[in-house]
């Protein structure tokens, strides 16, 4: 696993300038909207986003077969794209934390406990998106992968709005509920939301690891 994640990390070297442009428009972008969750959130997202350019990079030119002549077998492969997504979401989260804190401060402004917790439910939404981008990248590929996320966070929005057009239609009280999930506070609330994104990360790397083990290449 290692090598693997060597291999990425230098791929994702070759684009460094890149990322240099993303934190100063990140930077940028924060100063003009004065929302500095807005940060965290967007180099967090764009770093993550390497994990399945990396997938594209393996599918290459037909890379797939030689990379598995490699003395790895699928299971390790699929594990090392999860590990990967996992530091460079957490790296990009952190560096992002760290950048708005300075800029906070340097404003003369206070790091107030909704800027934290802002912060902080970052992290768990990195953890579903990445839980649903890598399988479909595995299974569609890099160009039919684009479309079929496009399409999952479609579905996902239809499923929402079912289920409150349900809710409604029944004449569920979701009051009593809201109020006693709210009454938990903000540090309970994330450690829930965290648990449950790596509860469905844990659901998604097996659904991976189906889909890499019937590929035929």
């Amino acid at each position: 696993m290692l090598g693997l994640l060597i291999k990425d990390f230098k791929l994702m070297w070759m684009q460094k300038s890149f990322f240099i442009i993303i934190i100063v428009v990140g930077c940028l972008l924060t100063m003009v909207y004065n929302d500095f969750t807005f940060m965290v959130g967007f180099i967090t997202f764009i770093l993550s986003l390497f994990t399945v350019s990396s997938i594209s990079y393996d599918e290459f030119d037909n890379g797939y077969p030689f990379l598995l002549t490699l003395p790895f077998s699928r299971k390790t492969y699929v594990i090392e794209k999860y590990v990967f997504g996992l530091i460079l979401g957490l790296t990009g989260w952190l560096v992002s934390v760290l950048i708005s804190y300075i800029m906070i401060i340097m404003n003369g402004e206070k790091i107030t406990l909704d800027i934290m917790i802002g912060g902080l439910v970052i992290l768990p939404m990195f953890l579903y998106i990445q839980s649903l981008m890598i399988p479909i990248h595995l299974r569609f590929g890099g160009e039919k992968g684009r479309y079929a996320l496009i399409a999952s966070f479609g579905i996902i929005f239809v499923i929402r709005f079912g289920i409150i057009k349900v809710i409604e239609l029944l004449q569920v009280n979701m009051v009593p509920m809201i109020s006693s999930i709210l009454s938990m506070g903000p540090a309970a609330l994330i450690l829930i939301l965290l648990v449950v994104g790596l509860l469905i990360m844990l659901i998604s790397l097996k659904i991976s690891l189906s889909i890499m083990n019937k590929k035929e290449f």
